[in-house]
């Protein structure tokens, strides 16, 4: 028997008031897979991945992430999944060692060597503003 998908969805469905953003989507990705989420405005990527990661929940269907349906997902979870949404807003002047500062306190595994690494080689670089 092959091991559980990283991720699965079976029939998944959403809607917003009148907007079917989801229907019936199925798919499969192993672990160790390049997935590529490709279609026009409103397709229903971002709706897909906010139900993958437990910020949506289904109208319909099921999502499994990791071997657990997505909306049982825990903050313990996260630690193996990675999650950009394409809004994301960074804080505004900050320096690259500033925005470690920033960033440390929200992983718990925090790799302290390659932080010193990363800070020495861009260490007078700002990040970029809007």
């Amino acid at each position: 028997m092959s091991p559980e998908p990283a991720i699965e969805t079976r029939d998944l469905g959403r809607r917003f008031l009148r907007h079917q953003a989801l229907s019936h989507v199925s798919l499969s990705a192993p672990h160790g897979a390049a997935l590529a989420l490709i279609g026009a405005n409103g397709a229903g990527k971002s709706t897909l991945m906010r139900i993958l990661v437990n910020i949506l929940r289904p109208g319909s269907g099921s999502a499994r992430v990791l071997g657990k349906d997505s909306r049982e997902l825990v903050a313990a979870d996260f630690h193996r999944i990675g999650y950009l949404a394409e809004n994301q807003k960074l804080p505004e002047g900050l320096t690259v060692s500033d925005y470690f500062d920033y960033l440390r306190r929200l992983y718990p595994d925090w790799d302290g060597h390659l932080e010193t690494a990363l800070r020495k080689q861009f260490e007078d670089y700002k990040l970029p503003t809007a």
